[in-house]
């Protein structure tokens, strides 16, 4: 039983201390993945930009059901307009805050880099905004960028927004499986532990048995002469009181 509670108690000793090494490990490796995603979606929106910007500039229109595609699939806001007036697209894909609003918030935040839809571009073939971001009245944020090209005696232009997955969602998307992965790695490390600490505690055990049974041997041979010895000098005791009592005069003396 003693053996049982130091393994015990080592076991969890070793769970412990490479248990906070594994959830050290597990916790950068979710936040590099979180970074992942988080570029992920970036480099989604650049791809995304430079198909549909590049197939602006070479086609005079494009479709609804090309533009409804992107949208469902990326969920995206493509929003087209030609000398002030909107190219008629109603979207097919509706984000949290109102579509009119971010549209607003982003064309606000274009201007601020000196991009206008309606004004063409004088100094170069076309004007376009670096890659910005809007966050709409829900919270909800968006990569954007804004594509103004001549057309005629005006200027037509391509706005883009792209949903950014918030933190939270994409740690909860995650959470679930590192925290599997937690769990079932103490689990293994409990066991393993065990293991080790028994095989660990084997010859203290081993020792502790050939050490009882030594006491118990020797218990047992030390028996027979103890008794004799006991047997021996009660009868010397019992004689010395038998002299004792036939010669009362050496008793006085």
């Amino acid at each position: 039983a003693m053996f049982d509670q130091v393994q015990r108690k080592l076991a969890l000793l070793c769970t412990a201390m490479a248990g906070a090494v594994l959830f050290l490990l597990l916790s950068v490796l979710f936040t590099r993945n979180i970074a992942i995603q988080r570029r992920g979606g970036e480099a989604a929106f650049q791809s995304l930009w430079m198909s549909i910007s590049s197939q602006f500039r070479i086609t005079p229109s494009i479709n609804d059901s090309y533009l409804a595609q992107t949208e469902a699939a990326h969920h995206a806001i493509v929003y087209i307009e030609e000398n002030g007036v909107p190219f008629f697209f109603p979207g097919a894909w509706q984000p949290e805050s109102a579509r009119e609003s971010l549209i607003r918030l982003a064309m606000a935040r274009a201007a601020k880099e000196g991009v206008f839809p309606q004004i063409p571009p004088v100094s170069s073939s076309e004007n376009q905004t670096g890659e910005f971001q809007i966050r709409g009245s829900a919270g909800d944020a968006y990569y954007g960028r804004l594509l103004v090209l001549p057309s005629g005696k005006g200027a037509k232009s391509l706005l883009l927004l792209c949903h950014i997955t918030p933190l939270a969602v994409l740690v909860r998307q995650q959470l679930p499986l590192y925290a599997f992965a937690a769990a079932l790695g103490a689990l293994c490390i409990w066991f393993v532990s065990r293991y080790i600490t028994g095989r660990a505690l084997r010859p203290a055990r081993e020792a502790a048995v050939r050490q009882a049974e030594f006491i118990a041997a020797a218990s047992h041979e030390l028996r027979s002469p103890l008794a004799v010895i006991r047997s021996g000098c009660f009868t010397a005791l019992q004689a010395a009181s038998q002299a004792h009592k036939g010669n009362p005069d050496a008793a006085g003396e």
